[in-house]
């Protein structure tokens, strides 16, 4: 009797998953996808589709595609790989979603700076951003773990002083996120008219705090000196100036 229920349950259990595996994209589009994502074009399956345009928020997305392992959904969680075109750039990651929480692996990406300014404080900045990243977990739309390197290259700021000039180039830089116990990572100057070490801190109560030291190298144009010198402190014997920023998100 007992192994005959065992096998009831088991091919209940592989029914289930086959009917999820083929279930209809559009469908389940319809029927769970919460009110901050909105995609047309939807086709495939539940756990093999895609869609032509999607908006995460106000922020759009083109060719998505995604894969899921069906058998996962009855461990509490949704694992697969998902990848898609954003501007002009790409996004491609594995990613494992329970309830309340997002965890992403091999997140390869790379696009526009302007692409974030609904999400980030950036203004005018211009800029490329090329991520690798091997570990990102999300709780409450807050990052609490990452290990990976942002890099920020071409970076073009605003005038610290209203001029009427053009944007100003400070450089390339390397945000480099290591495993400790805080969440946060350094800063390194790669390339630019900008010298640039420091840190970057994230806490939990979506603070970020950003303690830098710069210093304006040989090519660096008059509007950047004059930059620096209102928004830092005196150089030191070296010729950094520290350049603190905090604020939340």
């Amino acid at each position: 009797m007992g192994i005959k229920l065992l096998s009831l349950a088991a091919g209940a259990i592989m029914y289930a998953i086959f009917m999820i595996a083929l279930f209809p994209a559009p469908i389940a589009y319809k029927w769970l996808a919460p009110n901050s994502i909105e995609l047309s074009g939807v086709q495939g399956r539940l756990w093999s589709g895609g869609a032509t345009t999607g908006f995460l928020g106000d922020m759009e997305v083109k060719n998505i595609h995604w894969e899921f392992v069906p058998l996962d959904l009855f461990m509490g969680r949704i694992t697969g790989k998902v990848n898609m075109l954003l501007g002009d750039g790409f996004v491609d990651t594995k990613a494992s979603a329970t309830f309340n929480s997002l965890t992403l692996q091999e997140l390869r990406a790379t696009f526009d700076l302007q692409v974030l300014e609904n999400f980030i404080p950036i203004g005018a900045t211009q800029g490329k951003v090329f991520a690798q990243i091997e570990h990102l977990v999300i709780e409450k739309g807050w990052p609490i773990k990452i290990i990976g390197e942002l890099r920020l290259t071409e970076l073009m700021v605003a005038p610290f002083v209203p001029s009427g000039a053009a944007l100003i180039p400070i450089g390339s830089f390397r945000l480099a996120f290591l495993d400790n116990s805080k969440l946060g990572g350094t800063i390194e100057h790669l390339n630019g008219p900008l010298e640039t070490n420091g840190n970057i801190e994230l806490r939990s109560n979506r603070v970020y705090d950003i303690k830098i030291f710069v210093k304006a190298l040989p090519d660096a144009s008059q509007e950047l000196l004059q930059g620096l010198e209102l928004m830092t402190s005196e150089p030191n014997n070296l010729g950094f100036r520290a350049f603190n920023l905090t604020g939340s998100l």
